[in-house]
């Protein structure tokens, strides 16, 4: 049976600290690991945060002109499949 465990933001910089003091190959591979996860999972917010944003959905506004499309009509998507294969913005 296993415990649930809580994690902390503060607690998971210290363990980077520490690992960033460690010469040992696989503690440097763990941090690695971890940065580009939390890497991956910054890009994958910022992608819902923009889709899940109602402005996104209206259509575009240039003075007294408005666009049939909206932002997330001109994106078809473009944003996530960078944010996916690990391009920035």
């Amino acid at each position: 049976m296993s415990k649930e465990i809580n994690t902390y933001p503060e607690m998971n910089e210290t363990i980077k600290d520490i690992l960033r003091l460690s010469d040992e190959q696989h503690d440097q591979y763990i941090l690695k690991r971890i940065i580009e996860l939390e890497e991956e999972n910054e890009r994958y917010k910022q992608a819902l945060e923009y889709y899940a944003d109602r402005t996104t959905y209206e259509p575009l506004r240039q003075g007294r002109l408005t666009m049939i499309y909206s932002p997330i009509e001109l994106d078809l998507g473009d944003r996530a499949r960078k944010d996916l294969k690990g391009e920035s913005q």
